[in-house]
């Protein structure tokens, strides 16, 4: 996997995500293929910090581990994900 390719990286995330939800996918199979899309958006989140597409997979990866976590692994991923937001939407200006 070449991490120095944003674009390639996005879509093996991306191709992950979706792999995981088919429908008849084994459950632990799905699993691990949620955690590893999320530890690759994460790498591309430190990687890309200026990216709206390493952001939006880091959240959308971060939506889809949070049933396999006690409520503690919860609170610190809200946090977590609270941070990359805030992160995130710095880098804009809103006009009105």
């Amino acid at each position: 996997l070449d991490e120095t390719d944003e674009t390639k990286l996005i879509e093996f995330i991306k191709s992950l995500y979706f792999l995981a939800e088919r429908e008849r996918q084994d459950p632990e199979e799905r699993k691990q293929m949620r955690y590893r899309a999320h530890e690759l958006a994460r790498r591309c989140l430190e990687l890309y910090p200026d990216s709206y597409r390493a952001h939006k997979w880091y959240a959308m990866s971060v939506g889809r581990i949070v049933d396999y976590m006690g409520m503690n692994e919860k609170v610190k991923s809200g946090f977590d994900f609270k941070v990359n937001a805030q992160s995130f939407l710095s880098h804009f200006t809103v006009f009105s």
